[in-house]
């Protein structure tokens, strides 16, 4: 049950990582699953228990990412991070592929259609 909150509250924390709601663009191409009022979001990394926050922020410098947001929530460590739109799986693999990683998923933003 801790997890589930401590899920949510990231997830609530990072709804408007790299823009504001006023910035969001409708990408070229949506993938046919998503409904109209939902868009891309950034993808949610679950470091293991024995990451720190300096760990994770090398994590996503040594990608070479410089925009990304890092949580601690009952100290696990979770990031938050935009990829280039229509990379999102292979950036998904990538990450759950490295032994720091316990998880890693995008967030769907929901927006005014």
């Amino acid at each position: 049950m801790k997890t589930l909150i401590a899920l949510l509250v990231v997830v609530g924390l990072i709804s408007g990582v790299g823009c504001r709601s006023d910035e969001i663009v409708t990408p070229p191409s949506r993938q046919p699953y998503l409904p109209s009022y939902a868009e891309p979001g950034p993808i949610v990394v679950q470091f293991v228990d024995t990451v720190t926050e300096s760990t994770a922020e090398q994590f996503f410098l040594g990608w070479g990412f410089s925009d990304y947001r890092i949580y601690s929530v009952e100290d696990v460590q979770y990031g938050s991070i935009k990829v280039p739109f229509g990379e999102e799986t292979q950036w998904i693999g990538r990450f759950k592929g490295s032994p720091l990683v316990k998880d890693a998923f995008q967030v769907f933003v929901m927006v005014q259609a």
